[in-house]
């Protein structure tokens, strides 16, 4: 794959534990054990269809994630081991503040040994960092046994699979590593266990207990055919979008450079796939509704026409072929999931989009996307999944130093909330438009229709039809017949794509969110300070984010399936 294909590939990723012994014979030995499952062993703990899913993927790798405590023995063998592989991650988790913590380690060389281990990790969590004395504080050893007691639970809590360097014996104090492979047995976690006593066997515990379910999903998105030439285009025009105005000038190139190496060739290609699938969804909707008129006119045709044997069969012939065009088109779109592909593709799109704001103002959000009113069983929450890869993948950024310069919060009120402002409002006076359009044509089609019934009957009581020798009466009174059953049909089917368009609601959708961005947009006009930078862009957040969650649930009944 090209380069910049990768760099918009979204990993499926697997979070690895480890516990285990400080002191450790035979390392060599135990780190090929260990390899072994990080190369194979590991699809063991998948159940068969996830573990089918993973051996098939085309276009997703699997990435490793290590949490790990970094402590001497077991949990630096294992980190080191994972990452060797492309992609991985090194999450450090430790009792308390790391220069509490080293002090621990009682060689230089294993002091040096974990700060250059902690130099390559992602984040380091502190679970408790309010130890006053960095170098001298002795921490009593009840205290101390309780908080690497916690470390583990807080390993076995995060992780998906968790290795264990273990000799089989009970735990020697607190927190040991019998008590956290029982804690994490205990809450059904896959648990590889290396014996440290030869020959060295690995037994797995809690296998086959893993799903995958949002991979197939996700391999759809890295899979879908988009060149690396349509893709850099697109790229680089968003990146001019967001960053030409004279506004976002000042942002400094460093946060500029993350958000477009990071961040918007995911957008982009969330985006393409979301306009893709929407117009095959859109034309789908049309041609469905227009082939199902045309099939009611053949229809009448053949009834209407029934005394001409050749007419009438011409006329079931085409509704035939109509409605079997009709059931290819649907059922093409319901198994290409256009529907499915349109909105969670948008609403993946929007959230790495609100990103872009953030990264540039020097904050990397946290927030979770949590897809609602779509079915989360059948891996609807790869949504989720691929946004929180996508942010937790960001490098830490540098924020701007106080007071904050005007720029920032002039950048985020022009470049975003005004933008959006102008979006929804071009949204109502479209939506309007269109919607006013079509009940209009839909009126006009079912006053047609009341009127070819009153000429039909009107010709019917004057006794016109009666008429001898009037050849010519009779083709009108059966074409009357045909166009008054049509039009009806007409109408409701430019009712039914109404429906399915959501014209109405999108309309007083967008009215709302104006009403609301035009408020935020006179409130915080003075951003002097980080906190009210921050606050600035949660808020903003806030709305963007219910405004896509509550979209998704709107549009997610106006499925293409509905039109039969």
């Amino acid at each position: 794959m090209h380069n910049q294909h990768v760099k918009s590939v979204i990993p499926f990723r697997i979070r690895i534990g480890v516990t285990g012994h400080r002191s450790l014979p035979d390392k060599q030995i135990l780190t090929q054990f260990v390899k072994g499952i990080l190369a194979t062993r590991f699809l063991e703990s998948f159940n068969a269809e996830a573990y089918k899913s993973i051996k098939e993927s085309q276009a997703t790798p699997v990435a490793f994630t290590i949490v790990s405590p970094l402590a001497e023995g077991a949990d630096r063998l294992v980190a080191r081991a994972v990452l060797e592989y492309p992609g991985a991650r090194l999450e450090v988790v430790i009792p308390f503040n790391r220069d509490a913590y080293i002090e621990h380690f009682t060689t230089t060389e294993s002091k040096q040994d974990f700060e250059s281990l902690l130099k390559q990790a992602h984040r380091c969590i502190e679970l408790e960092n309010n130890v006053r004395s960095v170098t001298t504080e002795k921490v009593p050893p009840q205290t101390q046994q309780d908080r690497y007691r916690r470390v583990g639970e807080y390993i076995v809590e995060h992780c998906d699979i968790l290795i264990a360097l273990w000799d089989g014996q009970p735990s020697r104090g607190e927190g040991g590593t019998a008590e956290i492979v029982s804690l994490a047995i205990d809450r059904g976690k896959p648990v590889f266990i290396v014996s440290t006593n030869p020959p060295h066997e690995v037994n797995l515990i809690n296998g086959g207990s893993l799903h995958a379910r949002h991979l197939a999903k996700l391999d759809v998105f890295n899979a879908w055919p988009i060149s690396d030439a349509e893709l850099e285009t697109y790229t680089e025009n968003e990146y001019r979008y967001l960053f030409c105005p004279s506004h976002a000038e000042p942002i400094p190139v460093a946060l500029k450079q993350v958000v477009r190496e990071r961040l918007i060739p995911f957008y982009v290609r969330a985006a393409i796939i979301a306009k893709k699938n929407q117009n095959a969804y859109h034309q789908a909707g049309l041609s469905a509704y227009i082939l199902s008129t045309i099939a009611v006119f053949f229809m009448g045709v053949a009834v209407v026409f029934h005394d001409n044997r050749i007419l009438s069969l011409l006329g079931y012939f085409c509704e035939l072929v109509l409605l079997v065009s009709l059931f290819v088109i649907i059922n093409h779109a319901d198994k290409a999931h256009v529907h499915k592909n349109w909105l969670m593709n948008r609403a993946l799109a929007e959230g790495v989009r609100t990103a872009c704001y953030f990264v540039a103002c020097g904050f990397i959000p946290s927030y979770s996307f949590a897809m609602e009113g779509l079915n989360a069983d059948e891996g609807e929450d790869w949504v989720s999944n691929a946004l929180d890869e996508i942010l937790d993948g960001l490098p830490p950024v540098q924020c701007p130093a106080e007071p904050i310069d005007a720029v920032y919060g002039e950048y985020i009120h022009t470049c975003w909330i005004q933008d959006q402002l102008r979006y929804h409002q071009e949204k109502v006076k479209s939506t309007e438009r269109k919607n006013r359009l079509l009940k209009q044509a839909i009126m006009g089609v079912f006053g047609a229709a009341i009127a070819v019934t009153c000429v039909h009957l009107t010709m019917f009581f004057t006794g016109m039809y009666e008429q001898s020798g009037r050849h010519w009466l009779d083709v009108i009174e059966n074409m009357l017949s045909v166009v008054a059953v049509t039009l009806p049909a007409t109408g409701a089917a430019m009712t039914g794509y109404r429906s399915l368009m959501e014209y109405s609601r999108i309309e007083s959708r967008s009215s709302i969110m104006a009403e609301q961005l035009s408020r935020l947009n006179t409130q915080y006009r003075v951003v002097t300070t980080r906190e009210k930078l921050e606050t600035l862009l949660l808020r903003a957040n806030e709305l963007m984010m219910m405004e896509s969650q509550d979209w998704v649930k709107l549009m997610s009944f106006a499925d293409i399936k509905n039109v039969a």
